[in-house]
């Protein structure tokens, strides 16, 4: 630890035990007192700065980060307009013709060892829509899209959510039967790339 390290409690004390060594050998001037006591002001001054430089840097670098994290804008206008919208038709467009083609390919990839078969037979996502959290253009294209959107996206149905999943056992669990699994919720978090040509 340096000498400018130590607290102010340490320079006080540093002072008076100084001060003590010199009324023992006879120097017990009123002017050493008087220059002991700005001593203390002096280093609190200092600590003062130290303490500013510190804080500003710390400041500098949390607002640094946020800008780099934040090259994003403000999305509350997407979220009003989805909210006013999806009850009306996002909700459709969103179960039937984005979710329901891609989840036969989750569902054969990620079913269960039991289950031989497993298709959606009915899917409404609710009447909570989905909540942007930001949006921000991507620089590059790896296609020939002229641009391209990342949205971070983040859907929790609510109570009405209604999903069927009808699902084929194996034949030696359950002689192939088919049972109906009625999903009540779901909760979805993630990045949304968007691409427009």
């Amino acid at each position: 630890m340096d000498i400018t390290e130590v607290s102010i409690v340490h320079h006080i004390v540093i002072v008076l035990l100084i001060l003590w060594i010199l009324e023992s050998i006879g120097w017990s001037l009123s002017v050493l007192y008087f220059a002991a006591l700005f001593y203390p002001f002096a280093v609190n001054q200092q600590y003062t700065v130290r303490w500013k430089r510190k804080l500003q840097y710390e400041e500098r670098k949390y607002a640094d980060q946020k800008r780099l994290l934040s090259d994003s804008e403000s999305v509350r206008w997407l979220n009003h307009a989805v909210e006013k919208v999806w009850p009306i038709c996002m909700e459709q467009v969103a179960s039937q013709q984005f979710l329901l083609p891609i989840i036969p390919w989750f569902l054969d990839k990620y079913k269960p060892w039991t289950a031989s078969k497993a298709v959606v037979e009915h899917l409404y996502l609710g009447r909570n829509p989905p909540m942007f959290t930001d949006i921000r253009v991507l620089g590059q294209s790896y296609d020939d899209d002229h641009l391209v959107l990342e949205l971070g996206m983040s859907f929790l149905s609510v109570k009405d959510m209604n999903a069927i999943l009808s699902v084929q056992l194996r034949k030696t669990l359950g002689l192939a039967i088919w049972t109906n699994i009625h999903l009540a919720g779901m909760h979805l978090e993630g990045k949304v790339i968007y691409g427009a040509r």
